[in-house]
């Protein structure tokens, strides 16, 4: 199993291969070219509540 982190939305996606394209299924941001992670990492854990609105916010940006 392996695990990306969004960039945009900080979320964390999971696959069983790294191979192909990887996007997010939050928000579709394109993680193919982004480091893997171990499974078990905290890296990048910003609080649920705190994502929503940075992503609202961005979003709205757009």
């Amino acid at each position: 199993m392996i695990k990306k982190v969004c960039t945009r939305c900080h979320r964390a996606s999971y696959s069983s291969s790294n191979y192909g394209p990887w996007d997010c299924p939050i928000c579709n941001e394109d993680l193919t070219n982004s480091a893997p992670l171990p499974i078990h990492s905290q890296e990048l854990h910003i609080p649920k509540k705190k994502v929503i609105k940075t992503y609202i916010k961005n979003k709205t940006a757009l």
